[in-house]
């Protein structure tokens, strides 16, 4: 029998659930690292108002410098010394089994949509309270229907560990079976009818030799008394037969406790299943609840980079098209500069390739004293002169035509 039995239904799958309340159900109580916690603590020391904001010393002492290490130091002593150490609100909720429930909007935290004005915040942990921290998450789980362990267990508790307990004392607390027939009903109703029957054989004796138990002879009497005492005989053979079925009633009794006891259990795990179960769903819900805000959050977040970037690869886009524009004109102008140049060194020598001809002439008339038919291929204007009479210029007069055409080549008033 031992081997078969589960005397108590609740057990490690109890203890599954990592925040459990040292009280009774709603004490809010958190048993974290062998501590004790809860909304018993003061929520703020110094009378409700916070070290940050008031050091002690009165009215007229400065607040904790939490820009310093020093100050954050003696701010988290002040609060460990009035019994409410400051915790990092992320740390010590995920470790309460909610890792999904904190949210920082850079002013405040928020513990399951509970906001907590901050202490300090170092290296993007926000310190807080850890009575502040405890009453957010106890609202969090009022909330969301989240009872815990331990509010579980009470639950189960209110309905069958009365019955366990009254069923199981039943079971632990029977005496060790003994027989004694004298404290037997069924040996006590046999002992009776074989004493009526022993009776009866005497006196069918005595009657049957119609004497009496006095006027009895000695071998009537022995008779008599042979009689009755085979029907006493026969009650004490009963004895090993009662006792073996007061036995069995006993061990009908303790199985009739045991199988009450299976039964108690057996419905009050069901029971504790079901809660157990709701209040892990009513957690996974608030999770879950949780991980799709913060994946919307990420999608916003990464369309808003996304549309930032798009935005600053179209700028970059349009730089590079408006350069290639300015590009394009710049270098359109330089080869029209270019071309110009090269016409206008074009014509430079051209121009400079008729002056020497000019120049070659002149010397040559110069030094003859007087023009010549062939000089009119490059002095066309001397054909004017043939017209009027001739070339009889004096070399002077050569010279000085010379100097006037080439000051007329010059501001480009000579004809071709």
């Amino acid at each position: 029998m031992s081997g078969r039995r589960t005397i108590v239904p609740i057990g490690d799958t109890a203890k599954k659930f990592g925040r459990t309340t040292a009280s009774g159900k709603g004490s809010g109580v958190v048993v974290t690292n062998g501590t004790q916690s809860g909304s018993s603590a003061p929520r703020k020391p110094s009378g409700g108002t916070s070290p940050a904001k008031q050091a002690s010393g009165g009215a007229s002492a400065q607040p904790y410098d939490t820009d310093t290490a020093a100050g954050r130091g003696a701010l988290r002593r002040r609060y460990a010394e009035d019994g409410d150490p400051l915790v990092a609100a992320r740390d010590y909720t995920t470790g309460g089994g909610y890792s999904g429930a904190v949210r920082w909007d850079g002013e405040s935290v928020t513990i399951g949509g509970v906001p907590i004005e901050p202490e300090y915040v170092i290296d993007g942990t926000a310190y807080v309270p850890r009575s502040e921290a405890d009453t957010a998450i106890d609202e969090m789980e009022e909330r969301n229907g989240i009872i815990g362990a331990e509010g579980v267990r009470d639950m189960w508790d209110e309905r069958y560990g009365g019955l366990r307990d009254d069923v199981l004392y039943d079971v632990i607390g029977r005496e060790a079976f003994s027989y004694d027939p004298e404290d037997d009903p069924v040996y006590d109703a046999y002992r009776r009818m074989y004493r009526r029957e022993a009776d009866d054989a005497l006196m069918r004796v005595l009657n049957e030799n119609n004497t009496s138990i006095t006027g009895a002879s000695g071998a009537v009497l022995s008779e008599a008394l042979a009689d009755r005492d085979l029907y006493l005989d026969r009650m004490t053979d009963m004895i090993p037969e009662l006792a073996a079925d007061a036995y069995s009633r006993y061990e009908g009794e303790t199985e009739r406790l045991l199988d009450t006891l299976d039964a108690a259990s057996e419905i009050g795990g069901e029971y504790y299943d079901r809660l157990y179960q709701s209040d892990r769903d009513a957690y996974s819900d608030l999770i879950e609840a949780g991980e799709r805000e913060r994946e919307e959050r990420q999608r916003i977040a990464e369309n808003n980079r996304n549309a930032q970037n798009d935005s600053y690869d179209n700028a970059l886009a349009q730089q590079e098209l408006e350069r290639g524009e300015v590009d394009l004109r710049y270098y359109g102008d330089m080869a029209e500069q270019e071309l110009r140049r090269a016409v206008l060194e074009n014509d430079i020598s051209e121009h400079e390739y008729y002056q020497s001809l000019i120049e070659s002439a002149m010397d040559s008339a110069e030094r003859r004293g007087f023009f010549i038919p062939g000089d009119e291929a490059a002095l066309p204007w001397l054909a004017a002169y043939r017209s009027g009479g001739g070339y009889s210029l004096s070399p002077y007069a050569a010279a000085a035509q010379r100097e006037l055409m080439l000051q007329l080549a010059r501001q480009g008033m000579m004809g071709s």
